[in-house]
């Protein structure tokens, strides 16, 4: 805009000069154009002085006179160019100067009369009065050009000063603008810094003020920052933990470098363990342990990602479950006693071992032996569930043909579903269904889903089972059609004592225990567990478990009953979570070194060794070349290169592979394994 103003000022400025050119052109012009009058003039008063006196003397305007004329005339065409006028006035003035001419030729002539006589005519002042005329309109021409032009640089520079003004107005209205927008702003930035001042007190003071310990840790594990409910937990000073390891706080061994970073084998736990909370065993300065569960949240901030650490101390909350767990231990196992007594007593009662009782006593005496055997049912569910938390329920997995299996579940509750008019139906298994799994107790994971499908049945209904094949899978499915599930329920179905109603109990005779001892019972044989339903039209539960892939599972080993492992493994808490998987199906053993596990082969023979690469003294593909025909499965958090692959009888990566997949990879092997020995 600026820009356009001052071409504005300039071009002004250029046509005031060529206004200023202009009228001196048009003086200048005006005044010869006066200039020929006075000339005509003088050649009038030589013609006339000389043919009135004969006085040759006279002629001498008239002789200088005349090529001035021609020289004015051609100064002027030079200005006004070829005009109308111009050339109007030309033509009189070539006559004026023949009828000149033509006087003083009579007169040198001698015939001074006839000059005269011509003159008295009248003609040559006709003509000079023409010329004084033509002049005269020449010049009003030239004032009225220049007034013209005059009248437009007037108006141009009324235009400039508008347009200037307009600028100057829109640049006052741009600032005034500025000055409203940038004001806006400061306020508006002002408001944010408050904002953003208050959000920062708020979250300090829930920062300071969490009972959690919570920590700021950047990529490299280091701890940017931490609430005094760390420190006092810790026992450290705040200043003497900033960029300290966080590793370092906890059991768990940090990293040094030569494998996955203490952030990520967390994630890597949380990943397996399907929660976003892990418990792990911290440290305190003074060397003291204590259990805490720890969530690890990513955070991107402007300078890199970072993470949020929050720690609660589990150790009065362990301590309270403990009591729990024995108060209901205890308890349990007091009153199961007598109540089986009772019940036992009752029923013999009621059989007539102490005579005959009335209909009405015996009435009394059915529904008090009913009450006591629900008793001693909840009972025997809450020490299962208890055994199975403690991890004190043994599990004797072994092939399990389910065309039999299944067949055999149906005939053991057959009884309890002929009490709700129910009939129980097995589809057509195919032969080679075989899966993993404890005969016990998937029979009670088989009873609790057929009971439960039966008491939620319509009168003269039907429970429907089947076995499916799936990808190295059986899946196991109880199907009825009585009422469904709510929708608000289906998020507690598996919970314990959860029941769809507070009268559920009382009508259809529950723990609300028994859905969620299934699930920890299939989840403790490497399987899954789950539903489909629709209200008003039934329920589905599928149970999914390993199938088996040979005749006979249950393999002669070196140690006896079951195949024998050592998983060599740095990482105590890897050890442990590999341990509570193999319990119960394996004999394990471990080591953390090479130079442990080293010794540990040379002292017994394993029928399958899991091997970490990353290990404190070397790495594992050293062993490799120790372990001869026994079988290798690589388990490492490392990428395997194709090398090591094809070495190992097989490979699985931590962050992707599921504990039940290394479950079934072990069976699988050793199935392998027994095949081929056979065919040789």
């Amino acid at each position: 805009m600026l820009t356009f103003v001052f071409i504005l000022i300039i071009d002004e400025f250029q046509r005031q000069e060529d206004l200023s050119l202009q009228v001196e052109t048009s003086y200048l012009s005006r005044a010869q154009i006066g200039e020929l009058l006075a000339i005509h003039q003088d050649i009038e008063l030589g013609q006339r002085g000389y043919i009135l006196t004969g006085n040759k003397d006279f002629l001498e305007p008239y002789v200088n006179a005349r090529p001035q004329l021609e020289q004015l005339f051609g100064r002027v065409e030079t200005v006004l160019a070829q005009s109308a006028l111009l050339i109007k006035l030309e033509a009189i003035s070539d006559q004026k100067l023949e009828f000149v001419n033509l006087s003083i030729a009579m007169a040198r002539g001698g015939d001074f009369e006839g000059a005269r006589q011509l003159i008295a005519d009248g003609r040559g002042k006709d003509l000079m009065d023409q010329i004084r005329a033509g002049i005269l309109e020449l010049d009003r021409a030239e004032y009225q050009r220049l007034a013209d032009r005059q009248a437009a640089v007037r108006r141009a520079r009324l235009d400039v000063q508008l347009w200037v003004f307009v600028i100057f107005a829109g640049l006052c209205a741009a600032l005034i603008f500025a000055m409203f927008i940038v004001s806006k702003a400061w306020r508006a930035r002002g408001e944010a810094t408050q904002k953003y001042r208050d959000l920062s007190a708020r979250q300090e003071a829930i920062f300071e003020g969490a009972k959690d310990g919570m920590l700021i840790v950047n990529q490299s594990g280091s701890i940017e920052t931490l609430n005094g409910a760390a420190a006092a937990m810790t026992g450290y000073a705040r200043n003497d933990l900033i960029r300290r390891d966080i590793g370092s706080l906890f059991e768990v061994a940090p990293d040094q470098g030569n494998k996955e970073t203490f952030l990520r084998r967390l994630a890597q736990r949380s990943r397996e363990s399907g929660s976003d909370v892990i418990e792990l065993i911290a440290r305190r300065k003074d060397g003291t342990l204590f259990p805490c569960d720890v969530a690890i949240s990513s955070v991107k901030l402007a300078e890199g990602q970072a993470f949020v650490a929050i720690v609660r101390d589990t150790t009065e909350r362990r301590r309270v479950e403990q009591l729990k767990s024995e108060f209901v231990s205890t308890v349990s196992h007091e009153l199961r006693t007598p109540l089986t007594s009772i019940a036992g007593s009752l029923g013999l009662i009621q059989g007539g071992a102490a005579g005959e009782v009335s209909e009405r006593a015996a009435r009394l005496i059915e529904i008090a032996r009913d009450n006591s055997q629900r008793l001693v049912r909840l009972i025997n569910d809450i020490l299962d569930m208890e055994k199975l938390e403690a991890g004190r329920m043994k599990f004797v997995l072994q092939p399990l043909v389910l065309a039999s299996f299944l067949n055999q579940a149906i005939e053991a509750n057959l009884g309890y579903a002929q009490q709700y008019s129910v009939s129980l139906v097995v589809e057509p298994v195919p032969p080679n269904a075989t899966v993993i799994a404890d005969p016990d107790l998937l029979m009670q994971v088989m009873a609790n889903l057929i009971s439960n499908a039966t008491k939620f049945s319509e009168t003269g209904g039907e429970v429907v089972v089947r076995a499916l094949s799936l990808d190295r899978r059986w899946r196991i499915s109880v199907a009825d059609r009585g009422i469904g599930i709510s929708e608000a329920f289906r998020s507690r179905v598996f919970g314990k004592f959860a029941q769809a109603e507070a009268s559920d109990a009382r009508q259809k005779g529950g723990t609300g225990l028994g859905l969620s001892i299934v699930r920890e019972i299939v989840h403790r044989m490497g399987g899954e567990i789950s539903f489909e339903t629709e209200v008003g039209a039934g329920s589905t539960f599928h149970v999914d478990l390993p199938a088996e892939r040979r005749a006979s599972n249950r393999v002669e080993t070196n140690s006896g009953l079951y195949p024998s492992v050592l998983h060599v493994e740095d990482d105590p808490d890897v050890l442990a979570i590999v341990a509570d998987a193999l319990e119960g199906r394996f004999q394990l053993a471990s080591a953390q070194t090479l130079a442990e596990a080293r010794t540990k082969l040379l002292r017994s023979k394993y029928d399958v060794v899991i091997l970490d690469v990353a290990l404190p003294d070397g790495s594992g593909k050293e062993l490799l070349n120790e372990l001869g025909d026994t079988l290798v499965l690589v388990f490492s958090a490392q990428d395997i290169d194709q090398d090591l692959a094809n070495r190992a009888d097989a490979v699985l990566t931590k962050s992707r592979a599921s504990l039940s997949c290394v479950v079934e990879t072990l069976y699988s092997l050793l199935a392998k394994s027994e095949i081929e020995s056979e065919g040789t």
